[in-house]
């Protein structure tokens, strides 16, 4: 008996030593901008208010456990979760329109990214650019297409004529890539800086935007969100 306790503790400390800095976690949080896709070239549009400080950035979370491969190579997932403002601008040629949508919108994403760690400085600072996919998913937000409310009412007798906005396809999927900074403080404790670039395929919201013309028939602007957006987030990383 004593004799298998013995080497069951051997096997362990093998493993574990030898798993040192193979297993990482990490959180982090910062500023993001989700982007929308528009099928008219003079239409644009964010989830924000038009004066804010940081317009059309939002907020995102994250964590992550990741595995280092080989020396230099790695992979990590986790799950973000984005919240998006119950806000809205829109804006076609020179004219401008906001107002609040019926309910805050939300996501939850789970990345899956392979990176490449390039040590710097005696490997207290590294370099670690990445590349994968996302699922994204909708868990807070409205299911169906409803009329927003507008700053100014009013405003509807002029270019744009009325907006509805409502959520579509619940997932989308993703593809990311970014460069990200570490600073080694102590052996098991690291400090970080990540920035990602996500396109996304799946319409999961829309705006639908009447616009008058002078002449001819109105038109139809749609601004589409389908998950893609950028962000820069601070994080603290302890290795297992």
């Amino acid at each position: 008996m004593k004799k298998m306790i013995c080497i069951s503790l051997f096997v362990f400390t093998l493993l574990t030593g030898n798993a040192q800095d193979k297993f990482f976690f990490r959180v982090d949080f910062g500023p993001d901008h989700p982007i929308l896709h528009s099928n008219l070239d003079q239409l644009v549009g964010d989830f924000d208010p038009p004066h804010k400080i940081l317009h059309g950035y939002d907020a995102i979370s994250g964590l992550y456990i990741g595995y280092s491969i080989k020396q230099n190579l790695g992979f990590e997932s986790g799950v973000n979760y984005q919240v998006v403002s119950d806000r809205y601008t829109l804006i076609y040629k020179d004219s401008l329109e906001s107002g609040i949508l019926v309910a805050t919108q939300a996501y939850i994403i789970v990345p899956a990214n392979f990176y490449y760690q390039i040590h710097l400085l005696n490997s207290k600072f590294s370099v670690l650019p990445h590349i994968g996919v996302s699922y994204a998913t909708r868990v807070k937000g409205h299911n169906i297409s409803t009329l927003i409310k507008s700053d100014n009412p009013k405003f509807f007798t002029d270019t744009i004529t009325s907006i509805s906005s409502g959520s579509l396809k619940t997932y989308s999927i993703l593809l990311n890539t970014g460069i990200g900074l570490e600073y080694r403080a102590y052996k098991r404790l690291g400090f970080t800086l990540n920035g990602n670039f996500s396109v996304g395929f799946n319409e999961m919201h829309r705006f639908n935007v009447i616009i008058k013309q002078d002449q001819g028939d109105d038109i139809t602007g749609k601004l589409s969100y389908k998950g893609t957006h950028y962000y820069l987030v601070c994080g603290i990383k302890i290795y297992l």
